[in-house]
């Protein structure tokens, strides 16, 4: 599988998230304010990455820090999938960007091909 660019990755986003088609997003669109999704829509999403790009996602995926989580539920503070996936209890919440995810799932294909440097074609 190619590396995706944003706009090919954008294009599975509208195809698995209820977006209408019509919606703009870019790199800088937030899963939960911009696209109003709730944390199970993002998990759902989430999962539904891992499977269409044959990845597996962690919090290194995202660059978390220790006292860093990607969302906010009380759901996330007892699923272990969720914690292993998006970082554990900690009190800093970080939004998830639509960009800062496509760099997660291209770490991710890069990691599994253990090559050079990922580019991000726009």
């Amino acid at each position: 599988m190619e590396y995706p660019s944003f706009d090919k990755f954008a294009e599975v986003v509208h195809r698995y998230v209820e977006v209408k088609r019509d919606t703009c997003i870019n790199p800088q669109t937030q899963l939960q304010r911009d696209l109003d999704m709730n944390h199970k829509k993002c998990f759902a999403l989430l999962k539904t990455l891992k499977m269409h790009y044959g990845i597996t996602l962690s919090p290194d995926s995202f660059d978390l820090k220790a006292d860093e989580r990607l969302f906010d539920s009380e759901e996330a503070d007892q699923d272990p999938f969720i914690q292993t996936v998006l970082g554990t209890t900690g009190p800093e919440v970080r939004p998830l960007t639509l960009g800062q995810l496509c760099r997660a799932v291209l770490k991710e294909l890069n990691r599994q091909r253990n090559s050079g440097p990922v580019l991000i074609h726009g």
